[in-house]
């Protein structure tokens, strides 16, 4: 199994102090993705990685560690070309402070790797 990162992109001054909390979350989505990697790129898998990526959000907001948070895994992210292939997308962006910008996450799935930007 593969799971790519773009680890070396620069992360912006003002989310530094978050980079533990932002590394946290890279490894959890890889996790919940890596559950449905076999599965087909229909509905209900597009609503069961939506629904537990929202979960684990909404325990990240009640706790305090991130303000605001945004997924979407439906079929205006993933085009029939990319269901054909096998490619599962799911964007994920959260504000890990009320004074930080919204951190976008790609996610894609595919039929061996995770790749996130």
């Amino acid at each position: 199994m593969n799971i790519e990162s773009e680890t070396a992109v620069p992360v912006p001054a003002e989310l530094t102090k978050h980079q533990d909390l932002i590394t946290e979350i890279r490894s959890e989505l890889a996790f919940f993705a890596e559950r449905v990697m076999f599965e087909p790129n229909d509905g209900a898998t597009r609503n069961r990685i939506e629904n537990t990526v929202k979960v684990y959000f909404s325990y990240l907001f009640k706790r305090g560690k991130i303000h605001d948070y945004v997924v979407r895994c439906d079929v205006l992210n993933n085009t029939p070309e990319d269901i054909k292939r096998g490619r599962l997308n799911c964007d994920v962006a959260f504000r890990p402070s009320e004074y930080a910008e919204f951190v976008y996450m790609p996610m894609t799935v595919g039929p061996a790797d995770v790749a996130m930007n």
